[in-house]
C-alpha cells in the first residue's frame, strides 16, 4: 500500500512495485524494511519539512537526514515528540 496526498487529504492506493516512481519507491522501503503507513507519513512529512527549509534559489539543504543510522541536523528544525519517536525507528 501506498499513502498519497489528495487534493482533499491523504489517501491510500495498492500499487505494483514495478510500476512505482523512484521517490514512492524510497517512500514505501526503507534499506531493512518495508513502512508501514504511519512511517510513510512521517516520511512524507520529512520530506516536506526538507522542502521547507531550502531557500529559493538555493541548493536543496535538508533539514535532517539519516547518515550511517545517526540523525544530522542541519540549520533549525524542530520536532514534535512523535516525529523524534518515528525518526528514532528509522535509525
Amino acid at each position: 500500500m501506498l499513502k498519497v496526498n489528495a487534493a482533499g487529504g491523504e489517501d491510500v492506493m495498492t500499487v505494483k512495485v514495478q510500476d512505482m516512481t523512484e521517490e514512492q519507491v524510497r517512500q514505501v522501503f526503507n534499506k531493512s524494511r518495508i513502512r508501514g503507513l504511519k512511517a510513510q507519513r512521517t516520511y512524507i512529512e520529512g520530506k516536506r519539512r526538507i522542502l521547507r527549509t531550502t531557500t529559493p534559489g538555493d541548493e536543496q539543504v535538508p533539514g535532517y537526514e539519516i547518515q550511517r543510522k545517526k540523525l544530522v541536523v542541519h540549520g533549525t528544525v524542530t520536532f514534535t515528540k512523535k516525529e523524534l519517536l518515528e525518526i528514532t525507528k528509522q535509525l
